[in-house]
């Protein structure tokens, strides 16, 4: 390998004769020779060469600023997402949290008043039949927008009231 590099280094392919990377062919730069950088394995050499392949050719360095330009477009991107992905799995977890603790009797005025609209509901799907309150809840759902309030209900105002793990710290 450390032959090969050296090879390459001097401009001179496996045969012995000049090499000339397909991207001065397309330059119409066949008449110095210009090393691609990623050819090379040690790293110094490949800065040399990049740097020499920049000042020769301005459009290889207004290149590289396009593709930092996009590298920090593509990280600040992956950042956004990382973020709303964090602050997602927080907000789940802290809804977990406040289950958790209904359950727990962590608050027990509100446990209580649970349980009984549970077994309240549970009483009145005996007696009504379940065609019916799936057709009141439709009704109850697609009411006109006069007839709804814009404040938070009853049970988000007590859903609220329970507290998370970060609460109870």
């Amino acid at each position: 390998r450390g032959s090969e590099a050296a090879r390459m280094a001097e401009g001179v392919d496996q045969d012995g004769e000049p090499s000339v990377s397909p991207r001065s062919e397309h330059l119409g730069e066949a008449d110095h020779v210009i090393h691609d950088p990623r050819d090379y394995d040690d790293a110094d050499v490949a800065d040399r060469a990049s740097a020499e392949i920049s000042k020769r050719d301005p459009r290889v360095a207004s290149t590289t600023e396009t593709q930092s330009s996009n590298l920090r477009r593509r990280i600040k991107t992956v950042s956004r997402i990382s973020q709303e992905f964090s602050s997602n799995v927080a907000r789940i977890s802290s809804q977990l949290e406040r289950l958790l603790h209904l359950f727990f009797w962590t608050d027990p005025r509100l446990s209580t008043l649970f349980v009984s609209c549970c077994l309240a509901c549970a009483l009145v799907l005996l007696v009504v039949p379940p065609n019916y309150v799936a057709i009141l809840c439709g009704l109850y759902l697609m009411r006109p927008p006069q007839f709804r309030d814009t404040e938070d209900g009853l049970a988000t105002t007590l859903w609220s009231r329970l507290p998370d793990n970060s609460d109870a710290f």
